[in-house]
């Protein structure tokens, strides 16, 4: 099982063209703007401010990585769905996330973050799409499962299986909470398993 807690900043990229060349395993981190991305890669490196949260949706306006180790790092894509940037601004963000999924040959996986609130929203789905037809291996973090009480996660887990299934989707689904440390060890296991 791979250590998350040596996880490190390694660098901002602008763009595609600025990542990194070599072949080190990445897996990604995608979601709506304020799904809590930056919270969920904090909670699995066990470090409360090495991703950026804000309470400023739309934050993360580059790719974000970090390193793990020499041969192993974690990606924060910027958030989709936020409308406070300009339309230029947002189709450029749409361009680079869909080159980097669709092009990075190191890019392992995909974890769609979702509040388990609100799952499954038109922009979730558009994001599900791209990432099935990169071919990537991807799983689904319900986040902010604390906000829930044990019924309706339960009710919730069950309802969006059941669209995934209608999907063809794999269902790989992890209840999740930063703040409560719910699903932690499930997704470093996971990613462990990808990325070995």
């Amino acid at each position: 099982m791979i250590n998350f807690r040596t996880t490190r900043f390694l660098k901002s990229c602008p763009s595609n063209k600025t990542l990194p060349k070599d072949l080190a395993a990445e897996v990604a981190f995608s979601g709506r703007s304020n799904v809590g991305k930056s919270s969920v890669i904090n909670s699995l490196v066990g470090q409360k401010k090495l991703a950026k949260s804000s309470s400023v949706p739309g934050k993360t306006r580059e790719i974000n990585l970090f390193d793990i180790n020499a041969k192993c790092r974690l990606v924060d894509l910027p958030g989709y769905g936020y409308a406070k940037v300009s339309k230029k601004e947002q189709e450029r963000w749409g361009w680079e996330m869909t080159r980097y999924i669709m092009e990075r040959e190191n890019l392992k996986g995909v974890v769609i973050i979702m509040d388990m609130r609100h799952p499954l929203t038109a922009l979730d789905r558009d994001m599900i799409e791209l990432v099935r037809d990169s071919g990537r291996a991807f799983a689904f973090l319900l986040n902010k499962a604390d906000k829930l009480g044990k019924n309706d996660r339960i009710k919730t887990v069950k309802k969006v299986e059941k669209e995934l299934e209608s999907m063809n989707l794999p269902a790989i689904l992890i209840p999740y909470s930063a703040e409560k440390k719910i699903g932690v060890s499930e997704l470093a296991k996971l990613l462990s398993g990808w990325m070995e």
